[in-house]
């Protein structure tokens, strides 16, 4: 979700953690200007189960990581998470 990307994105001194992967970002806002830096994150701002399809064709049947705690909420709400992954962060 959006608050896990800019958490991310404000981590000073540490490259973008995901390269060149496709970034989609649940928001209903805009992406601040400094997301222009990195050509690979798009925000949707559709409701979970379209964006879902949208990021679902995107990623051609490769896996979809979702990450944020509302995001992941409604994820699991509606039945569609095959795999969870704690990560923790210092």
């Amino acid at each position: 979700g959006r608050t896990t990307f800019d958490v991310v994105a404000a981590m000073e001194g540490s490259p973008w953690p995901y390269g060149d992967m496709p970034v989609f970002v649940a928001t209903s806002r805009p992406l601040p200007p400094t997301a222009s830096a990195l050509p690979h994150v798009k925000a949707v701002g559709e409701n979970v189960e379209d964006m879902l399809r949208s990021v679902r064709g995107a990623a051609g049947g490769k896996n979809v990581y979702v990450d944020g705690g509302a995001l992941v909420r409604s994820c699991l709400e509606m039945g569609v998470v095959d795999r969870i992954t704690i990560a923790i962060v210092p």
